[in-house]
């Protein structure tokens, strides 16, 4: 009996380790995410502005 408390203890610590994993990788993803688009936005920005610029010029 011990024995299956002591799989059912480490099934569900492995599951709490997966899930923490998971999350981690899934903020990751997020973080490079709104990295990629807020660099992609910076960019538009400033061609917007050069070509403003340029157009006044």
């Amino acid at each position: 009996m011990i024995l299956m408390y002591d799989l059912e203890n480490q099934r569900n610590q492995n599951l709490i380790e997966d899930r923490e994993e998971y999350e981690k990788l899934e903020k990751d993803n997020l973080n490079k995410e709104l990295e990629e688009f807020e660099n992609g936005y910076l960019e538009m920005s400033l061609k917007t502005c050069l070509t403003a610029r340029n157009s006044i010029s």
